[in-house]
């Protein structure tokens, strides 16, 4: 009831914009001195994930959030294998969603996405295969710069992110608007704030938000998101990155749109049916006051779900 997801969204923000900046402002200082054009990305995701998630944890200790109550309990009889098979089929959803997209587009606007190259003849019609849905554009880089990046979306990025969207903003909305309006909107907000691939990151968010509602452990998604941010770097770094002609990229956005709807045939059914198994009831608590009343995090008041007035 203290939470409020625009003062969370602000400095948010904020913290993105001045890291920005001092990323920026270390590019220029060292340009001459280190590999920085490899080095500029992870260092904006560490400064990013690093800051805001101190200032998360100041937020929450501001407010009286119990973590331990947020996390919830270790869990001990959880399928792991049955949470392998969810993480693959989320991945194999979310690359089926990226290739239906960029297909989708290259069919509905084909001059759009041509725009400006001609047909190679070996010289400067062709293009880096860095805009081919797969491609890792920063493999050229030093290891050191894809090792900083891998540590960071693998063990940063999950933890901040679900602590940011689970166990804050959907636990905050389903004070205000109930937990099953709170699921759908904190997962959509979750896709668009991914804007490279939002339909696949709203279903990943969906699919986490239902897993810790039903489990009240935070470490649950956490884990999950982390094996899925190592399996699709690994998938990455595993891609060539070939400089490819025009033909080339004509040719992978005509497959990518049947690929994309191969891999979501495949992977869909699945998650609706998991979806469908785990959907919570309107009445249901947040994880955060059921773990308060069994002990986790000390003693308070029970949460009431009118909406709140501002």
């Amino acid at each position: 009831m203290q939470l409020h997801a625009r003062v969370v969204a602000f400095w948010g923000m904020a913290i993105l914009l001045g890291c920005i900046l001092v990323s920026v402002l270390l590019y220029r200082l060292f340009a001459s001195l280190l590999p920085v054009d490899a080095l500029l990305s992870p260092v904006l995701l560490l400064l990013f994930y690093g800051v805001f998630g101190a200032w998360l944890l100041k937020f929450l200790e501001r407010r009286s959030i119990s973590l331990p109550a947020l996390l919830g309990p270790v869990p001990r009889h959880w399928g792991w294998s049955k949470l392998a098979l969810l993480v693959l089929l989320l991945l194999l959803c979310s690359l089926g969603s990226f290739l239906f997209w960029f297909g989708l587009r290259y069919w509905l606007f084909p001059e759009a996405m041509t725009a400006g190259l001609a047909p190679s003849d070996g010289s400067d019609s062709s293009v880096s295969s860095a805009f081919v849905p797969g491609a890792n554009p920063t493999s050229h880089g030093p290891w050191s710069a894809q090792m900083l990046k891998f540590l960071v979306l693998v063990l940063g990025a999950p933890l901040v992110e679900e602590t940011l969207f689970r166990g804050l903003i959907l636990q905050r909305w389903t004070v205000l608007w109930g937990i099953r309006p709170a699921i759908l909107l904190s997962s959509l907000v979750f896709g668009i704030c991914h804007g490279s691939n939002p339909i696949g990151f709203t279903v990943f968010g969906l699919v986490m938000a239902l897993m810790y509602v039903r489990t009240r452990s935070l470490l649950i998604p956490i884990v999950c998101h982390m094996l899925n941010n190592a399996l699709a770097e690994v998938m990455l770094a595993f891609t060539s990155t070939r400089v490819m002609a025009t033909e080339d990229i004509v040719a992978a956005a005509n497959n990518s749109l049947w690929q994309g709807v191969l891999l979501l045939a495949i992977a869909l059914p699945l998650l609706v049916m998991f979806i469908r198994q785990t959907w919570p009831l309107a009445s249901a608590d947040i994880p955060y006051q059921i773990n308060i009343q069994r002990g986790l995090g000390g003693p308070v008041g029970r949460v009431s779900r009118t909406r709140l007035r501002h």
